[in-house]
């Protein structure tokens, strides 16, 4: 099951969260050491998330990133295309996003309906687009040229989604934000 902003805050809502460095970076640990301890540092325009979530690295003509994310506007895990664009170092064990089945079918689907719409799905283009179903591409770029060649290059075609090490990573920056800036009201 795909994560959610919810499942991460509940999963961190026991967990202790310390400020160091003069208030620019910050250690979540549980509760007896455990699962999932991270720490997040900001300065200069830069975001760090380093820990259990793996290596993540902002950044943005912000000072202040923890308290941009902290906002209360900011949805939940923020807008995972804005922090992509903003991502400029990971972790290489981690994607930021993977070819998804689901997605490429999605694709055949949508071509299947706008053929129909505008009067193009001839017999010829509907068999095609069967056994495009039954195939499982080893990746986008083998998905993108299979629908591509049914479709006639109209595109585009986005068969990749958001891994779950990622949302995981953009729901507790978010969590660790809305953490520390209600830390900053209390005191």
């Amino acid at each position: 099951m795909q994560p959610t902003y919810e499942s991460i805050a509940a999963r961190l809502s026991q967990h202790n969260v310390m400020s160091f460095e003069n208030g620019m970076a910050w250690l979540c640990e549980g509760r007896n050491g455990e699962p999932p301890q991270f720490e997040a540092a900001t300065w200069g325009g830069k975001l760090i998330l380093t820990g259990d979530f793996g290596t993540w690295v902002f950044a943005r003509r912000n000072t202040d990133m923890l308290r941009f994310f902290a906002r209360p506007e900011v949805p939940e895990g923020h807008n995972l295309d804005y922090l992509r664009e903003k991502l400029i170092a990971s972790d290489v064990q981690y994607e930021v996003r993977q070819f998804s089945q689901q997605k490429y079918i999605d694709s055949i689907e949508e071509i299947r309906e706008r053929k129909a719409e505008c009067g193009r799905l001839t017999p010829e283009i509907e068999e095609r687009l069967a056994e495009a179903s039954s195939l499982t591409p080893f990746n986008d770029f083998d998905a993108f040229v299979t629908l591509a060649d049914i479709d006639g290059g109209d595109g585009p075609f986005d068969t990749l989604e958001y891994t779950d090490e990622f949302r995981r990573a953009c729901y507790a920056i978010t969590w660790i934000a809305r953490k520390v800036e209600s830390m900053k009201c209390t005191e």
